[in-house]
């Protein structure tokens, strides 16, 4: 077991983590688009996309210190148990820790009220297998079942940039697959004008392999703002050609977060 206690602050017996930001809102895209959830948000990233829809709240954005139990209680009471651990970058190794100690939150108010909940990762892939192993080795220390976790975490997979190819997807789906149930694997790819015909040979080549059902692949606009959200029908051509989902990215379209 690693110990995570040191790099958590726990003042008075209670738990507290560094977040750039926790907020109740809608889930704007993938497979859960439309659900009411408690998002928090991690500051930094081990990317630095031009694109980023955070990218000036993390330059600027400082974070703050948040008690556990109040972050819990707040996703049960107003997002029904949602959680979404988003960024910046959810799986940076520096956060492993404060993701566990919200689990473990989260596995305990489930265990006095046996409320159903949802826990989603919304990660560029960079370490999101070492932190599910991190969480597997760890997480019966509550006495919570692994079962328990993977049955209810929802992992979105965005690969960026040089990790936008079929072996890095293939490799990181089939490491995850022994933690988490592949139908809880969700790819996410951006795509805009110029990036259809890359886009179009990843998924020809995904599709080849065989790593993922293509009900788990999502297409979706790039763009940080409404107007560039707005020139759609090159991904509707794509998804319908190889057989996957559209996904608009409400939150942007809409301004919600």
């Amino acid at each position: 077991m690693m110990d995570f206690s040191s790099q958590i602050s726990n003042t008075a017996n209670t738990w507290e983590i560094p977040l750039l930001e926790n907020f109740i809102s809608i889930q704007g895209e993938g497979r859960n688009q439309g659900r009411i959830s408690s998002f928090l948000r991690f500051k930094d990233c081990n990317l630095s996309c031009p694109f980023c829809d955070t990218k000036l709240r993390m330059e600027t954005g400082v974070e703050s210190n948040f008690e556990v139990s109040e972050l819990v209680d707040t996703g049960f009471k107003y997002a029904n148990g949602n959680f979404v651990f988003t960024g910046g970058e959810p799986t940076l190794q520096k956060y492993w820790s404060y993701v566990f100690v919200v689990i473990k939150e989260i596995y305990n108010k489930w265990k006095e009220t046996k409320c159903k909940f949802n826990v989603e990762f919304e990660t560029n892939g960079y370490k999101i297998v070492d932190l599910m192993r991190y969480l597997y080795t760890n997480i019966e220390v509550y006495d919570c079942t692994w079962n328990w976790f993977a049955e209810c975490c929802d992992i979105n997979l965005s690969p960026k940039g040089k990790d936008l190819n079929k072996n890095f997807i293939k490799h990181r789906v089939s490491n995850l697959i022994e933690y988490i149930p592949q139908n809880k694997i969700c790819i996410k790819l951006l795509v805009d004008n110029n990036s259809v015909k890359d886009i179009d040979k990843l998924l020809t080549e995904l599709d080849k392999e065989k790593c993922i059902e293509k009900d788990n692949i999502y297409l979706m606009p790039l763009g940080a703002s409404k107007e560039e959200l707005s020139n759609t029908q090159n991904i509707y051509t794509l998804c319908i050609h190889h057989g996957v989902n559209f996904s608009s990215r409400i939150h942007i379209m809409h301004n919600m977060y």
